[in-house]
């Protein structure tokens, strides 16, 4: 077996083993998105494991807030306030004072989506 044999056998080689390893990667994602607090939106308003259109939007402020949102590292009360030791029932929308300022609030709900452009919302599948 000559060294051009080799390279072929190694580059066919590691193409399986890139393959499998992003299919098993994508398969255990979609299974602990719904289960993890954090990702629940990114896979309810995500849709399906891969890039995502937003990413492309011009306005880097927008792209950074989406990508917050989805991923659940984001501005909202439902995250700062646990960090200063807030209870979840003190974690209300500053606006409406009524619900917790959660993702599903702040993207059904909340005005405060009135001021940002509505092409840089992602759809619910749900709706």
């Amino acid at each position: 077996m000559g060294f051009r044999s080799l390279t072929i056998i190694c580059s066919e080689w590691n193409t399986k083993i890139e393959k499998n390893l992003s299919v098993n990667f994508i398969s255990q994602w979609k299974s602990q998105c719904p289960l993890n607090k954090k990702l629940r939106i990114y896979s309810d308003y995500g849709g399906d494991f891969g890039f995502k259109s937003y990413l492309e939007h011009p306005n880097i402020t927008h792209r950074d807030k989406l990508a917050r949102l989805r991923s659940g590292s984001n501005f909202l009360r439902v995250h700062r306030g646990r960090r200063v030791g807030l209870l979840i029932e003190e974690r209300l929308c500053l606006l409406w004072r009524q619900d917790i300022e959660c993702e599903e609030h702040f993207l059904k709900d909340c005005n405060f989506l009135l001021n940002i452009e509505p092409a840089c919302i992602p759809k619910s599948p749900h709706t």
